[in-house]
């Protein structure tokens, strides 16, 4: 069976292993995003070019959660039975997440220690986070994990009403268009009046900015790739890697995430395309992306809060909050496979 340009055989093994290989370096990405190994700085031109390079790991995150959910999905989407995969996944996707904020639940009540600002807006503010940013204290990364569940909740109801797929691509676009514009009208409010006013402020009071809905044109698009046949030549996909890397440095703030977002499809494309021999590595490497992924805040809090003070930043945070990261994964990988500690397999997914 052919399905989204490559084979499910064998084959489709190796794509997967191209994938997690890919996912394994995208982790330092985002251990790079949260720690800013680059502090300090001041040229411009390699600010730029590492920041639209880090700018790459989430959003290959989300294509490669719609891809290697679909793929598994055969013949007819709107089959209950296919829909109800759907659905299994956004529950354990919820249940991953709130397993997590608790996990940083501690994180979350030193940061409201420290704002001081009373108990009633602290609470407040945790909900807030928790249904509408996803995110914490030093739990950044967890508004990946509630983007998910909305744009897949988002998939899930247009696929209970057999909306196609390109439709379902071109709604995605849609609603990453006017998130992208939300989130850039929330940094000129002084400049808006009137009913627009109002609507960016209660947006911003709710939301923060609209980040929380770019992740469903990633997912639907690994959707789209997982379903269709897409031949493209390698220069071509290449050419849109170039393109949109360039594009996402030069450009204006709405329109240089379109520049990512093609981007981000031609480096996808590029990776499933690379076929790599089946080794037990791959587990470990996807194991490890996760691993890091969850955990590398709490590194980086210990390490910041301990021998420097929270909110440092530095390439010394980056390499320790890596490491620490690297030898917790080895740790995990090799406990998970004793009886009494299966439970770890849950913990990351």
């Amino acid at each position: 069976m052919k399905r989204g340009g490559i084979y499910v055989t064998n084959t489709l093994i190796k794509k997967y292993n191209s994938i997690d290989l890919c996912k394994y370096f995208m982790a330092f990405l985002v251990v790079a995003i949260h720690t800013h190994p680059l502090e300090g700085c001041e040229n411009n031109l390699i600010m730029t070019i590492y920041n639209t390079i880090v700018s790459f790991a989430v959003p290959f995150f989300f294509v490669s959660t719609g891809f290697l959910l679909f793929i598994k999905i055969k013949d007819d989407y709107y089959e209950k039975e296919n829909i109800l995969r759907v659905k299994k996944y956004i529950v354990k996707t919820i249940k991953l997440y709130l397993l997590w904020t608790i996990v940083y639940i501690p994180f979350a009540i030193y940061g409201y220690m420290v704002d001081s600002h009373g108990i009633v807006y602290n609470i407040l503010e945790f909900f807030r986070g928790l249904f509408f940013i996803g995110e914490h204290f030093y739990s950044w990364p967890l508004w990946y994990l509630l983007s998910t569940i909305v744009s897949l909740s988002i998939i899930y109801a247009l696929l209970k009403l057999k909306v196609s797929e390109k439709n379902i691509l071109a709604i995605s676009i849609t609603i990453f268009l006017i998130a992208n514009l939300m989130t850039y009208l929330t940094t000129i409010t002084g400049q808006l009046s009137g009913i627009l006013l109002l609507i960016v402020k209660l947006f911003k009071g709710v939301f923060g900015t609209g980040r929380l809905f770019t992740g469903l044109v990633y997912i639907s698009v690994g959707m789209y790739i997982a379903k269709h046949d897409i031949t493209v030549k390698k220069y071509q996909i290449i050419s849109m890697v170039l393109l949109g890397f360039v594009g996402n440095c030069l450009l204006s703030d709405v329109i240089k995430d379109f520049a990512l977002l093609v981007a981000v499809i031609g480096l996808f494309l590029l990776v499933i395309s690379t076929s790599l021999k089946d080794s037990n590595i791959f587990y470990n490497l996807r194991k490890t992306s996760t691993v890091m992924y969850f955990t590398h805040m709490i590194f980086f809090f210990v390490y910041s809060y301990l021998l420097r003070n929270v909110g440092y930043y530095g390439v010394d945070a980056f390499i320790i909050t890596v490491v620490s990261s690297l030898i917790f994964a080895k740790i995990v990988i090799i406990l998970e496979k004793k009886d009494n500690m299966k439970w770890l397999k849950y913990l990351f997914g």
